[in-house]
């Protein structure tokens, strides 16, 4: 089943976060940000991101799924055929600490644009704890 997936490289994992984070921002930002804090994953529209305790192994298996290789330090970036540039399922596992970068700088970016999203500070902060950095 491997040919049904396509790993990510550097570019495309920056293309998927930024489809992810400008999907997310408004409403949505603050379940995502809480979900991540305490290791859950969050799907919108045709992007995932979960945790290895998201997988469902014994289905993970029978799929060959991206899931089999999931620790507990990373976390798997999913994006859907529908948007991926190669017509398959994309898939891309990033340490904490990378990941988390990501999140920072749209956080901050965000903030930056506007003010009155400031306690979204705090729910990163709580993220950066949850991922134990």
């Amino acid at each position: 089943m491997a040919e049904d997936f396509h790993e990510m490289d550097e570019k495309e994992i920056e293309v998927a976060m930024s489809r992810f984070f400008s999907i997310t921002h408004g409403e949505y930002l603050r379940d995502v940000l809480n979900c991540f804090a305490e290791k859950r994953g969050y799907a919108q529209e045709y992007i995932y991101i979960g945790f290895c305790d998201d997988s469902d192994d014994e289905e993970d298996e029978e799929n060959n799924d991206p899931f089999l290789k999931l620790d507990d330090k990373h976390v798997l970036i999913e994006q859907d055929a529908s948007i991926s540039f190669t017509g398959k399922d994309e898939f891309a596992y990033l340490d904490f600490s990378t990941f988390y970068k990501y999140m920072e700088e749209e956080v901050k970016d965000l903030v930056k644009r506007r003010r009155e999203n400031a306690d979204l500070l705090n729910l990163l902060a709580k993220v950066k704890e949850g991922l134990g950095l």
